[in-house]
């Protein structure tokens, strides 16, 4: 399995995509990737809809908890509602709170990845990549 991978000042981010609820194998184990020195973190995002709040947190933390335990991501992400066209630079940008249990939004992310000094492999649920 190829996967896409991007340079961002100078550090390599592997894109890995999740698309359904079972997860797809990895180039290599998450275990192995953080023996590595790599860093694994995950994205979840909540397409708009017309669930009630309830039902869109709800949902959205089933991916992250799904994040947490299949993919063994050192931090998760979240956008609670976001278009797939979306460029990634704007999501969540208009100060959106953090969905609780997560290490914030994309916004943190971005700042995140722009100051990490590791290798980062970013495994995405609900994104095609």
């Amino acid at each position: 399995m190829t996967t896409p991978s991007n340079i961002q000042n100078g550090k390599m981010v592997r894109l890995i995509s999740v698309l359904s609820f079972v997860p797809l194998p990895l180039p290599l184990h998450p275990l192995d990737q953080k023996k590595e020195g790599m860093e694994i973190i995950g994205y979840a995002r909540k397409s708009q809809g017309t669930e009630s709040p309830s039902d869109r947190t709800r949902l959205l933390r089933r991916m992250v908890d799904n994040l947490r335990t299949r993919s063994l991501v050192n931090q998760v992400y979240a956008s609670p509602s976001s278009s797939a066209s979306e460029k990634l630079a704007n999501r969540d940008d208009n100060g959106v709170a953090p969905l609780e249990g997560t290490d914030g939004t994309m916004q943190q992310l971005i700042e995140y990845l722009d100051t990490s000094g590791k290798e980062i492999c970013l495994v995405c649920w609900g994104m095609p990549v």
